[in-house]
């Protein structure tokens, strides 16, 4: 058990964050990315262009999806600072809001690990 931890007290999530060194902005950045990657297929296109870059034509033709889509979906995620284009008209995700969301995963398994016990089973 962590030294911070009293299990009397209430902890919240931001204190967490607080303790584990996790900024108020890469908090905002993690829940905002979780409202983005509420679509399926907005989930499916940033995986994709996580790896490696790809323009829309590539990515409709790996999903089975209409450009159409793709392109919608694509500018949902540009607009939200996940992806951004190239001049070549190709697509990548930037790494910062995944490493954010990574940080807030921390600080929500942190919490609940010390919250109901690490020895909790995987309810």
């Amino acid at each position: 058990m962590l030294k911070w931890f009293r299990p009397d007290s209430e902890h919240t999530l931001d204190g967490v964050a607080d303790l584990l060194a996790v900024s108020g902005k890469e908090m905002a950045e993690a829940r905002r990315l979780l409202g983005v990657l509420g679509d399926p297929l907005r989930r499916v296109v940033l995986e994709r262009v996580a790896g490696r870059s790809r323009d829309t034509g590539c990515l409709a033709a790996e999903t089975g999806t209409r450009p159409g889509d793709i392109a919608h979906r694509l500018r949902v995620l540009i607009r939200a600072g996940v992806v951004v284009r190239t001049r070549d008209h190709f697509y990548l995700a930037r790494p910062y809001p995944a490493a954010c969301l990574r940080k807030y995963l921390d600080v929500l398994l942190t919490l609940a690990a010390h919250t109901h016990g690490a020895g909790a089973g995987g309810d």
